[in-house]
């Protein structure tokens, strides 16, 4: 259960950095992600600066086809030729609505569920049709204050707890990765997240720092556990 409380920080610290809504850093798109032990993800985009590969130093290729309001994407690794697709569908806004996977336990499905602003406050996951994992997240004033984790009964397994700065910018959003469709970010640069379990004991804790270039575009981040510098990444854009 631990396990699952952790992956949701790890995903929260790199994918929902918040974003500054509709301001001038939102036309910058990352090149490059390369975190401290020199692995690196590379991103291209089509014309309309919609994501459409993601290359990792391990040669794994993401690619991305859009056709109407649908989105496929395969990956494919090195290790394991045979692509692994995910077909996306998306609201009249542009948002997932749901999304189709093939993986080990059988198909997997996801339902998502936005709120006025696009962000998302509800997202379902099915293993072979059944319910595995709900995710619920409320959100105020355009940020992410809390997402609880749910087991297949319903029952609450923990919730990640956010903070945020008011007065740094962010340039790795969804938007600037060009993956806008996964939901719009909050409003604000994550300050810090704390994982609690159900029980109400403090499994985790993580504060950020960033530095930035001339133009306000974060080029790296660090991450702290207790103090201590645990992960960063470095960032680049085109």
């Amino acid at each position: 259960m631990k396990n699952l409380i952790f992956a949701t920080l790890v995903i929260s610290a790199t994918l929902l950095a918040g974003c500054n809504k509709g301001g001038a850093l939102s036309q910058y798109r990352v090149k490059t992600i390369t975190t401290n032990k020199g692995q690196t993800t590379t991103f291209a985009y089509n014309k309309d600066n919609k994501i459409s590969l993601i290359t990792t130093s391990d040669s794994t290729k993401v690619t991305f086809t859009y056709n109407g309001n649908t989105i496929t994407q395969s990956v494919i690794n090195p290790m394991n030729p045979v692509p692994r697709t995910q077909t996306f569908h998306l609201t009249p806004a542009g948002y997932m609505d749901s999304s189709i996977m093939a993986g080990p336990m059988g198909q997997v499905v996801t339902l998502n569920k936005q709120d006025a602003e696009g962000h998302n406050t509800l997202t379902q996951e099915y293993y072979a049709g059944q319910l595995k994992r709900t995710t619920t997240a409320i959100f105020k004033d355009g940020n992410e204050v809390s997402r609880t984790i749910s087991d297949e009964s319903g029952k609450p397994v923990g919730t990640v707890y956010f903070e945020y700065f008011t007065d740094k910018p962010n340039s790795f959003s969804n938007e600037n990765r060009g993956m806008k469709y996964m939901g719009q970010d909050p409003k604000n640069l994550m300050k810090k997240i704390v994982q609690v379990l159900a029980k109400g004991d403090t499994v985790g804790t993580a504060t950020f720092s960033y530095r930035f270039d001339d133009k306000g575009r974060i080029i790296s981040q660090a991450t702290y556990e207790k103090a201590v510098q645990a992960d960063s990444i470095n960032l680049s854009y085109y």
